[in-house]
């Protein structure tokens, strides 16, 4: 629900600035896309977090791109959202994806939102054919390691009092990571693909579903009470969240 909301609003701002902008500057562009990426891509956007979006272009910024960008953005900002955003060619994101696991992350979770629906389907063709599936073992194993060095970093252990409930052990992050690592070597990226892969039973998908289901909502709860980003459950705060 906050998601679509998201949407609303982001998707709203952008057709008021495409209707706002001169006709001249539309013509002589080769048009602009608006996309979601990470969690607010995969849907699971929780009270404070960021607003991930990326413009994206086929080949050079022009004066359209740039007509629509600012309006959009600022307005996100005065209304407080926290948003995180790029404005990128399509040759970009790949450079991007083929050096930073991050990005490539990021962009594995992409979600049209508004725009020329053609630039987005070109970016989807070009990212897979070129990028996801390359050096998918390298990848898989940067991804564990920054796994790994989470853990360590949150106390390698379950059985905390105060767990970060995103990074730490048994948090949001592991079940991220799965699913990326699934993706590029498995090309199944959903739950349901997993299941048909046989890589995951029905009982073990329904455990997973409780699971992150579980999570999202706790965060809510963190977000809400705290007015803002917190992804620890502190002992202050787990009676008020119970």
């Amino acid at each position: 629900a906050i998601t679509e909301l998201t949407d609303a609003v982001v998707t709203s701002l952008y057709r008021l600035a495409d209707a706002a902008c001169d006709p001249a500057l539309r013509s002589n562009s080769d048009g602009c896309v608006l996309i979601a990426l990470g969690g607010y891509g995969r849907r699971e956007l929780n009270p404070a977090s960021d607003v991930d979006l990326m413009f994206l272009y086929p080949r050079k910024a022009d004066a359209y791109v740039d007509a629509i960008l600012h309006p959009v953005l600022s307005s996100l900002w005065d209304v407080g959202f926290v948003v995180g955003h790029s404005c990128r060619s399509i040759d970009d994101c790949v450079r991007m994806a083929e050096v930073d696991p991050t990005s490539r992350t990021s962009m594995m979770e992409a979600r049209y939102l508004v725009g020329e629906q053609e630039i987005y389907q070109a970016f989807c063709v070009k990212l897979e054919r070129s990028v996801f599936h390359k050096r998918a073992g390298a990848f898989a194993q940067r991804k564990l390691e920054e796994s790994r060095e989470l853990h360590h970093r949150y106390v390698p252990s379950i059985y905390l009092q105060e767990p970060n409930i995103k990074e730490g052990p048994g948090g949001l992050r592991d079940l991220h990571t799965a699913i990326w690592i699934a993706r590029v070597t498995q090309r199944a990226g959903t739950l349901h693909e997993l299941v048909q892969g046989e890589l995951l039973s029905q009982e073990e998908t329904e455990r997973w579903d409780r699971a992150l289901d579980f999570m999202l909502r706790l965060r809510n709860e963190l977000h809400y009470l705290c007015r803002g980003k917190n992804d620890v459950l502190s002992l202050s705060l787990q009676e008020q969240v119970a």
